[in-house]
């Protein structure tokens, strides 16, 4: 018969206010990859609108836009809505807060265009601005509102 060596791990317990010390660390660094991991499901978003630089089938565009904002809106003015457009209102639906300049890049045309397809929105009485420039946020209107 052949013996076999036992070991034994004793692991001492950290006082009570280091054990509070861990416990906001941990809860601390849960909130930041949460946070990472929302980021992370934006940025995948945002991807598919970038990948349509590449000239996307407008139907599609629309679908998406039905998805997170209803039918309402798209049956509303769809049809009068161009490419560019659209990708304006998906991009407001994923970050209301989304400024012009971020906009011009993702979509990849100049914040003149991207100023001119606002008015034209703002005319078809879809999007609006709410409070300042700086500070403030995108709402697209719809009638389920």
């Amino acid at each position: 018969m052949i013996e076999k060596d036992v070991f034994k791990i004793i692991i001492p317990s950290l006082p009570d206010h280091e054990q509070d010390i861990l416990g906001k660390t941990t809860q601390i660094t849960t909130q930041k990859i949460t946070q990472k991991t929302t980021q992370k499901g934006s940025e995948k978003s945002l991807e598919k609108i970038v990948d349509m630089k590449e000239k996307p089938d407008i139907a599609d565009l629309l679908n998406m836009l039905v998805e997170r904002v209803g039918s309402k809106l798209v049956e509303k003015v769809g049809r009068r809505l161009v490419e560019s457009q659209i990708k304006i209102l998906l991009l407001v639906s994923e970050n209301a807060k989304i400024t012009k300049k971020e906009m011009a890049k993702v979509i990849g045309i100049s914040s003149t265009s991207i100023d001119k397809n606002i008015e034209k929105l703002k005319s078809l009485g879809v999007l609006k601005r709410i409070g300042p420039d700086k500070g403030g946020y995108w709402e697209i209107v719809t009638d389920e509102d």
